[in-house]
């Protein structure tokens, strides 16, 4: 995640963050970014959790469209 959008969470490296979209939802462990990620952008790695926030749609390629995908972050209270 940016460190930019870490702060503005208030969150830090390890934190727990709820992930939102419609009426799905996954928690996640906050990494900082190693590489340059853009201000409001996150990277998750394709896997069973970012494939529940996916929409399915496969275009006709047979794998699930999972870039652009917008979601709202919450921190998690311990």
């Amino acid at each position: 995640m940016n460190p930019r959008d870490m702060e503005r969470l208030g969150v830090s490296e390890g934190d727990r963050v709820s992930v939102k979209r419609g009426g799905l939802a996954v928690t996640l462990t906050v990494r900082r970014a190693v590489e340059e990620v853009a201000e409001g952008v996150a990277y998750l790695p394709y896997g069973e959790k970012a494939s529940k926030l996916s929409s399915g749609d496969t275009e006709a390629v047979g794998m699930p469209l999972m870039k652009g995908i917008e979601v709202d972050v919450d921190a998690v209270e311990d």
